[in-house]
């Protein structure tokens, strides 16, 4: 039986849902909720496969380096329903040999990410001075995952977040992800994860063949450009998510996000696009399962 709903794109694998992530996924599960543990770096991707082979379904793992991992040591403070946490991470020189055998170790690898480009923390860790070569690092590193993906003939799961503001007319985070897509002449098929580009890139991105993740972004009443995305995107190419536990929706701002909340996105979408919520769960788990090749 189908899901009612799937998070293509959560963190149940990180630190803030160690003590109690079997309580949380099962709260999905019994909601209809699929979902998809996305990784940042090796132990998160380790982690990822680990609790995805404890559930015969609906629980699957994507596993790669999120380009934040490449360069520095990252130890943020986040705090979620008055509870502090800190998260640390490890600066990562991407394998793709050891990647790609740690894909083929478990058939709940269903894609390979997060992977990408980030402008927006080079300028919030004070990384200006190494930037260029930095972008390039990360280029590099995108391609090598790109190149993975398309080898073992799974999706790309692609973050991309620039350092301007959404009311400059280009985004140079999303003009460097189209470049290097467009070197793979529609072979790849994939995702862009946590759309928070303008309406301008969306048939861009669809031009390649991908589909767009939205999250409670699309919520947030400080959000209009991302809203605007979502009214120019055809749904039978929007597949939700959480990115729990960040980026919890309207109405549990300041909650520690989680699976079970996606259904909070998917009533954004039908309402910033006039649609009946059930046509919007039906389509968007339609395309999840499409996209990782689950149906």
């Amino acid at each position: 039986m189908p899901p009612v709903l799937f998070d293509t794109h959560t963190h149940v694998n990180f630190q803030p849902f160690q003590a109690d992530y079997k309580t949380v996924i099962q709260r999905a599960l019994e909601q209809g909720i699929w979902l998809n543990n996305v990784s940042s770096q090796w132990n998160s991707a380790q982690r990822s496969i680990q609790i995805a082979e404890e559930y015969q379904e609906g629980v699957y793992a994507t596993i790669g380096v999120h380009p934040i991992h490449l360069f520095q040591d990252v130890e943020e403070t986040q705090t979620f329903g008055g509870v502090t946490q800190t998260i640390k991470a490890r600066a990562e020189q991407f394998d793709p040999i050891r990647y790609e055998q740690l894909a083929k170790s478990s058939k709940k690898v269903i894609a390979i990410g997060e992977c990408g480009l980030d402008y927006h923390h080079l300028e919030r860790a004070n990384l200006q001075a190494r930037r260029t070569q930095l972008i390039q690092q990360q280029i590099t590193v995108f391609k090598q995952h790109c190149d993975l993906a398309l080898a073992l003939n799974l999706p790309i799961v692609i973050h991309c977040r620039d350092a301007a503001t959404h009311s400059a007319d280009t985004l140079q985070a999303f003009e460097d992800v189209l470049t290097v897509l467009r070197g793979y002449n529609k072979k790849l098929r994939g995702v862009v994860h946590c759309y928070t580009g303008t309406a301008k890139y969306i048939p861009l991105f669809l031009e390649l063949g991908l589909y767009i993740g939205y999250t409670g972004v699309i919520t947030f009443p400080n959000a209009p450009a991302v809203q605007a995305a979502v009214r120019v995107t055809p749904l039978e190419k929007i597949v939700v998510e959480t990115d729990a536990p960040y980026l919890a929706p309207v109405p549990m701002r300041g909650k520690r996000n989680e699976p079970s909340f996606v259904q909070y996105v998917a009533e954004a979408v039908a309402s910033l696009k006039n649609i009946p919520l059930p046509t919007v769960q039906q389509s968007t788990t339609k395309n999840a399962l499409e996209l990782y090749r689950l149906s």
